[in-house]
């Protein structure tokens, strides 16, 4: 989860965790949880608890997730490019070009930090002891984009157009929320597992495109 605090001291969190006595009383301390956004429809599980601990704060989502979870009260769906953000230091963007989901993803324009949740993954040693189970979807231990980028996305061209969007933001840190944070040459490393995610997409066939633009709909 990531937790962006404003000046005023509202507080947006970024794909929220499990709302434990320890995280309630870490938020409280922060500020005022005014925002929430799921950054994409499998990042769900904890919101509705949100909703009810903070019913007045607003709620985005990806697009995706009002269809898949009905049930979550959801005040917008968030859909394209939008500078300033809900404030002037953030800005975001949506995912495009697959067709299993769309991921939200924000720049925190006074850190220098792009946000993101399953677009990049840096699983290792010291953030997983079930590396073996991650490596047999193709998971290694470097910065990659998850499996459901690199199975689902099946139209390079929307995709890149989108991350080089981002990859023209100005961040030098990456958080993300499977494995280690990108500390170091941030803009290098999404460069580098952009190039290798959209080479992978525009040397697979249409037929495997159609099949799993098919398979996507059953998930």
């Amino acid at each position: 989860m990531a937790i962006i605090k404003t000046g005023d001291s509202q507080l947006l969190i970024y794909s929220p965790v499990f709302l434990t006595d320890s995280v309630r009383q870490s938020l409280a301390d922060l500020g005022t949880v005014s925002w929430i956004v799921a950054p994409n429809k499998l990042h769900n599980q904890a919101v509705m608890d949100y909703i009810k601990e903070y019913p007045d704060a607003e709620v985005y989502a990806a697009p995706g997730l009002k269809e898949r979870c009905p049930d979550i009260g959801i005040d917008k769906v968030l859909q394209g490019y939008q500078a300033n953000f809900l404030t002037p230091d953030i800005d975001m963007i949506t995912t495009d070009g697959n067709c299993f989901f769309s991921e939200v993803m924000l720049l925190h324009k006074p850190s220098k930090t792009l946000i993101v949740a399953d677009f990049i993954e840096n699983m290792t040693k010291s953030t997983s002891s079930m590396l073996w189970f991650f490596k047999l979807f193709g998971v290694r231990e470097k910065p990659m984009s998850s499996p459901e980028f690199r199975l689902y996305t099946t139209d390079s061209q929307k995709a890149q157009e989108v991350l080089e969007l981002v990859d023209s933001w100005d961040f030098e840190k990456i958080f993300l929320c499977h494995g280690d944070l990108i500390t170091a040459n941030a803009a290098g490393v999404f460069n580098r597992v952009c190039e290798k995610f959209l080479d992978q997409i525009e040397h697979r066939s249409q037929m495997s495109k159609r099949i799993l633009a098919q398979l996507s709909k059953l998930q």
